[in-house]
């Protein structure tokens, strides 16, 4: 079967990749179009969990900090190498979702996409910085999470969809600060989308 320009496949090592080979964050697609179209170029990134996601943001973002659980996600994201990536091993289930504390900064980006989730979010929300977000995956699978997060008076924003790899529809969502400016921060005035056809000219009726 030919393989449709701009979808997902697995790489070789495992990681999610489009149909042009560029890296694919293992979320859904609409949070991808979303984020993609952002300016995350000055923004410092937190990761619960490592993999595709930390190739993807490495290329978006100032720097990423990822704490992953799992020994083999672990020996695959370190031996990439990445310039602006820092990698811990953290397997012990109570100090996991606690290991943002061992950094004195505020983070722009915090990812919830590993172990421990309702634990990690405890913890990243001290860590945030007020212009921030926080990205849950799988939102449908951890209500109390998405619950807690509210309660710290986070806006929420859901992006349902298919993810690479899946078969299945998930929900990724967006917890955002009030004082969020990343959603002022387009790259490009047309949106682009994966797999996704932009039609030229507009339309008549978008003007005086």
């Amino acid at each position: 079967m030919q393989l449709i320009r701009r979808q997902s496949r697995t790489s070789k090592e495992g990681f999610c990749v489009d149909g042009d080979g560029n890296i694919l964050p293992w979320i859904t697609y609409p949070a991808i179009d979303f984020l993609n179209n952002i300016d995350f170029s000055h923004a410092s990134v937190f990761e619960f969990g490592a993999g595709s996601s930390t190739q993807w943001w490495s290329a978006k973002a100032k720097s990423v900090k990822s704490v992953e659980m799992d020994h083999v996600w672990y020996k695959k994201v370190e031996k990439l190498n990445l310039p602006n990536v820092t990698i811990h091993l953290c397997d012990n289930g109570q100090n996991y979702p606690i290991f943002i504390q061992n950094y004195d900064e505020e983070f722009d980006v915090i990812i919830i996409d590993g172990a421990e989730r309702y634990r990690s979010a405890m913890n990243a929300v001290t860590k945030l910085n007020q212009n921030g977000i926080i990205l849950l995956d799988n939102t449908e699978w951890y209500p109390n999470t998405a619950a807690f997060l509210r309660s710290k008076k986070l806006t929420q924003i859901d992006f349902y969809g298919f993810t690479p790899f899946n078969s299945f529809p998930s929900v990724t969502s967006l917890f955002l600060n009030q004082n969020c400016d990343f959603l002022n921060m387009r790259i490009n005035k047309e949106i682009d989308v994966i797999g996704g056809v932009r039609l030229k000219n507009g339309v008549l009726d978008d003007k005086e």
